[in-house]
């Protein structure tokens, strides 16, 4: 009886095992339909997911091509334009080494210029000094000036009392061949008169040639011919006188005590 028990109870057991176990298959093949209709969804839902970004991707790509194309383009406009800016920049640095060159050179322009103005400046001092110096020998000049003016003034008073003999004198000769002027000159020794200079001329006014003209100079002091008078001294002979022609002769170193003086001028 125990056995039979035994027996029945195992396979009550058994059975509800079974049934369990069914119902658990029953179970789990629902829940895995469900799960495999969920994921079959899902996958689904991926693929669509999938295609739309393979899509996406596809238009980036497109897009980041077209972009590194026109990059590509931009790149090399803006390199050209970096090797322009670096010629500029080159022909830029060109332009200041020789503005620096330029003014290194005015600089040593205006080293040179200081340095004459310096020189200039030196030279004025020194023309001043100079100046300085003329200033004080023209006022010692102006004293000797008027020293001299005094003796001057002297000196014509006595002309103008009859100590000395006029100035010029023209006239004819006796045959009215010969026009004679004649010149007293006064020589200067120290401010005083030291002798006369008689300054003759004779000019041809006759209607035809002169072979020769003597001139003779007579010198008075107080009505008498001044001593050591002699005509080897005190005349001139002249040759060959054409119409119209004129000749001068000085007579030197005629004492300064002569009181008058003749002048004879002969043709012949």
């Amino acid at each position: 009886m125990n056995e039979i028990g035994k027996e029945k109870a195992q396979k009550v057991v058994s059975r509800n095992v079974a049934i369990t176990l069914a119902i658990i298959c029953v179970i789990l093949g629902g829940v895995l339909s469900g799960s495999i209709y969920n994921y079959t969804s899902i996958i689904g839902s991926k693929d669509s997911q999938i295609q739309t970004l393979i899509g996406q991707n596809s238009q980036l790509k497109n897009y980041l091509e077209g972009n590194i194309t026109s990059y590509s383009s931009q790149t090399s406009v803006l390199q050209a334009k970096v090797g322009d800016l670096q010629n500029q920049i080159a022909q830029k640095e060109l332009q200041i080494t020789n503005l620096q060159n330029g003014i290194s050179e005015k600089d040593k322009t205006i080293a040179e210029k200081n340095r004459e103005i310096s020189e200039l400046k030196s030279q004025i001092t020194s023309l001043q000094s100079e100046i300085n110096m003329l200033n004080s020998t023209y006022r010692d000049c102006l004293e000797a000036y008027s020293d001299l003016k005094q003796r001057y003034d002297n000196l014509t008073e006595s002309i103008e009392k009859g100590k000395a003999v006029a100035e010029s004198a023209t006239w004819l000769s006796e045959d009215g061949r010969l026009k004679v002027k004649s010149e007293l000159i006064p020589e200067y020794l120290f401010g005083e008169v030291s002798s006369y200079t008689i300054r003759v001329n004779v000019t041809n006014v006759g209607n035809e040639p002169l072979h020769i003209v003597l001139i003779f100079l007579f010198p008075y002091k107080d009505g008498k011919l001044v001593e050591y008078w002699s005509p080897l001294k005190y005349s001139k002979s002249v040759e060959s006188l054409y119409i119209g022609e004129s000749y001068s002769y000085n007579f030197t170193l005629v004492p300064k005590e002569i009181t008058s003086y003749k002048v004879l001028a002969v043709a012949g």
